[in-house]
């Protein structure tokens, strides 16, 4: 009959698995650092999926303050995350 196919693909799991934990390890620490306005902001537009206005209605803030903190956070949080990934 046919041979087994051999799984190559396990080895490298095991691999992916470990550097995708660490990449959340580095998300969660930048995003504990991110000052807590923008924080806020960021955590209910892209993690609970709430609408600019929602959020807007939520904090009592202008949607243009919702939009330019979700801007700032996303871009501290990139740069947090980058110089952790630097520092590794």
């Amino acid at each position: 009959g046919l041979a087994e196919p051999v799984d190559q693909g396990t080895a490298g799991t095991t691999g992916a698995a470990l550097e995708l934990d660490e990449e959340v390890q580095r998300l969660r620490q930048a995003l504990r650092q991110v000052p807590q306005d923008f924080r806020e902001v960021l955590v209910l537009k892209d993690i609970d999926e709430m609408s600019y206005e929602q959020i807007s209605e939520l904090l009592g803030i202008p949607l243009g303050t919702v939009r330019s903190r979700l801007f700032r956070a996303r871009q501290d949080l990139l740069d947090r995350m980058q110089r952790l990934e630097r520092d590794q």
